[in-house]
Formats: structure tokens, sequence, C-alpha cells
């Protein structure tokens, strides 16, 4: 009996030792977080997004093209041609398009990179010039949280790429006569979206472009009543205005 006691003894003190130790941790965690420090107040890292969306718009609304066609075979004719009114360029773009919000915050930046891919049709008194470009673009402004699933973006932009005419009709034998260009587009854009917790996302963008597009077009065909005229018509036109898009697109 005289070895039981001891032991039971050395056993509630080593108790109490337990719970002592344990609640001065817990006072330790506590006091940590009444100051701001300790695990208990660790901001967030930096938050990215990557989003790839589709778009399809005309840019800009309601204006028409006007080109000047200068041709050089021993005819020497400067005529503007227009695009159909109210059609503009229909154009597509694919993006792929990154967020970054730094520690969690509301403001933060935006940055894409993507293609394009559009189609034009104008004309002159008799001659139909149909229109495809193609190319790559980029952009980098801010993005702004509003809450978890929606956002905008303020952003310039610039593309580049190239421009393919084809012309029927009139004088000329849209078969004999094609031609290639450059085709340079920038402006800025204010974009919303709204992203469902599926990750599928929906957006509208609105803004102010400017495209500028120039071609050469070699032509084989009975001109005026020449037969076998042969020669190159230059195409350079440039237009501004505002655009609207909208776009659908997943958050992965």
């Amino acid at each position: 009996m005289k070895s039981v006691a001891p032991s039971l003894l050395s056993l509630g003190l080593l108790s109490c030792s337990i719970c002592l130790t344990a609640a001065d941790k817990s006072l330790s965690l506590l006091d940590a977080e009444a100051h701001g420090i300790g695990v208990l107040n660790v901001r967030p890292a930096a938050s990215w997004f990557l989003d790839l969306r589709l778009s399809a718009g005309q840019e800009p609304f309601f204006k028409q093209y006007a080109y000047d066609r200068t041709d050089s075979s021993g005819l020497t004719n400067k005529t503007t041609l227009t695009s159909d009114p109210g059609k503009s360029l229909e154009i597509y773009h694919l993006e792929l398009v990154a967020q970054a919000y730094p520690r969690g915050g509301r403001i933060g930046m935006v940055m894409g990179i993507g293609c394009f891919a559009g189609t034009i049709r104008a004309g002159g008194q008799a001659d139909t010039y149909h229109g495809y470009v193609g190319g790559a673009e980029a952009k980098l402004g801010v993005a702004l949280r509003l809450t978890p699933k929606v956002h905008l973006e303020l952003a310039p932009f610039v593309g580049v790429g190239r421009n393919m005419y084809s012309v029927e009709g009139g004088n000329f034998d849209g078969s004999d006569a094609r031609g290639y260009g450059r085709f340079l587009t920038y402006g800025v854009g204010a974009s919303g979206f709204y992203t469902a917790e599926s990750g599928l996302q929906i957006g509208a963008t609105a803004g102010y472009v400017t495209n500028d597009s120039h071609a050469t077009i070699d032509y084989n065909s009975d001109i005026l009543g020449t037969p076998g005229t042969t020669g190159k018509a230059r195409l350079s036109g440039t237009v501004s205005g505002a655009y609207g898009t909208l776009s659908i697109g997943v958050r992965f």
C-alpha cells in the first residue's frame, strides 16, 4: 500500500502538468490572435484565374468601310468602295485570358492572347469585294472583382493579321481577281462577366476600335471591253467607331 500512494501522487502531478501546459498553449494562441500575429491571421496568397472565351460581334457598329482603289494597267482609275450598311466587319475572337488579384484583393491585372477571324463585303457601282481577315491579338489592363462570380475588365488591345479579297461582278471575274494584304486593329474595351460555379462563363464587351486594311489585288479580266487586261488594284481603308461583342467561355 505504501508503494501505491507515491505512484498515484506522481500520476496526479503529471496530469496537472499536462493540463497546465495545454492551457498555457491555448492562452498563447489567443494572445497571438489578439495581437494579429500567428497562423490565425495569415493572409491568403494571390488569386489567379484562367478563362477561355469565344466571342462574336461587329467592329465597328453600323459603319461603312470605305476603300480607295487604284488600278494600274494603262488605266488610271480611283474608286471608293463602301461596305454594306449595318454589317461592317463581322468578327469572331478566341482568347485565353488570365487574371491576377494580389492577396485576395478586388483590383487586379488582366492579360490575354488570342486569335480573330472575320468577313466583310464591299462594293462600288458594279464590283463586289469579299474580304476575309484573320490574325493574332493581345490585351493588357485592369480587372475588378465585384463578387466571387462577377467581375469587370478594362483593357486596351492590339491585333495584327492578314486579309484576303476576291472580286466578282462588274468589270472583274472573281475567279481571276484575288489579293492579299495587311490588317491592323487596335482600341479599348470594357467588359463584364458572370462565372457560374460549374465554370461556365458569359459576358459582353463594348468599346472603341480602329481597323486599318490594305490589299493588292492582281487581276486578269476583261475590263472596259479590253480582253486579257492585267494589272493591280490597290485597296486601302481605315474605319473607327464603337463596337460590341457577346462571349461564352469556361474557367479552368
